[in-house]
């Protein structure tokens, strides 16, 4: 071919059917791209549904499981209490019993965590088989496990307290106790509830899930921060709202509930002390997959 030749040259025009192909060809490029993209947004967000879904059963289950176990942990002990009520109306030498007996039962459920089982007498008169000897001015009476367990006529659960001598929170079991009507005393007992706390604290769901007690009152019964024990109260919280929405439903036996605030907050009811057990999963804990999840994608 010549130096004229080849300097003379030019490109071909395309021609229509060639452009025609060509444009196909980028919308058909573009519409596979948007699928693609459309399946990734489907395929993610059906990923995130489930791992949500997937936390949350978790979550419920476990505080669930808790919750049974506290319930039946407390019901076990007041099983106790009125096994021994009744055993002393029905007992051939009478209704009034002395210390040596309260110490007796003591000694006999100490490894249930029980520190102590103990009576007044409407009439007068205090045994307790703990070993503390009231000072005279001691007035059972006026004590909230006797006033309590009166006034509602039925077994009652104190609120947690600090015991003076061992500086570990217990509660009392309180039970009246009648003959033909007429109110003969109180029998109580004071339980240790060094274990359940523990195990509330102990409960977790990844790195930030963290678990705590309140009352119906909303008093910290355990938290995390054992400043707020026995002194904070939930209603002074942004929890407040799930606190008394799930308590406007109190009436149910036994439940678990889920709300998705800022966080996953998970509420279970505890029915023999009117407590609740709440457990709270930060989004951010539920999040941290999916964006792992995002990169990769």
């Amino acid at each position: 071919m010549s130096e004229m030749t080849q300097k003379g040259h030019t490109p071909r025009t395309p021609t229509p059917r060639s452009r025609l192909r060509n444009k196909m060809l980028m919308l058909v490029l573009g519409a596979a791209i948007g699928i693609f993209l459309v399946l990734m947004l489907v395929t993610w967000r059906e990923i995130r549904g489930l791992m949500v879904r997937e936390l949350k059963q978790v979550s419920s289950t476990k505080v669930a499981l808790a919750s049974n176990w506290i319930n039946q942990n407390l019901h076990k002990k007041m099983l106790i209490l009125q096994t021994l009520a009744e055993r002393q109306l029905e007992s051939p030498e009478g209704w009034r019993f002395n210390r040596a007996y309260f110490t007796h039962l003591t000694s006999l459920y100490k490894s249930e965590g029980i520190v102590s089982i103990y009576m007044g007498y409407e009439g007068g008169g205090y045994a307790t088989g703990g070993g503390w000897t009231p000072p005279p001015s001691f007035d059972h009476h006026t004590r909230p496990w006797y006033r309590e367990a009166k006034r509602a006529g039925k077994p009652i659960y104190t609120k947690p307290y600090v015991d003076a001598r061992t500086g570990k929170n217990l509660i009392t079991l309180a039970i009246p106790l009648y003959d033909n009507k007429k109110l003969l005393g109180v029998m109580a007992m004071d339980v240790f509830i060094t274990e359940i706390i523990k195990m509330v604290n102990s409960l977790h769901i990844g790195e930030a899930g963290r678990a705590y007690l309140v009352n119906d009152e909303g008093l910290y019964l355990s938290h995390w921060d054992p400043r707020l024990v026995l002194s904070g109260n939930i209603r002074q919280t942004g929890v407040r709202a799930i606190f008394e929405q799930f308590l406007s439903g109190s009436g149910e036996a036994a439940r678990t509930t889920v709300y998705e605030t800022e966080d996953y907050v998970v509420v279970s009811r505890i029915a023999s002390p009117a407590w609740n057990l709440f457990f709270h999963l930060p989004s951010a804990q539920v999040n941290r997959p999916l964006k792992k999840l995002t990169l990769m994608m």
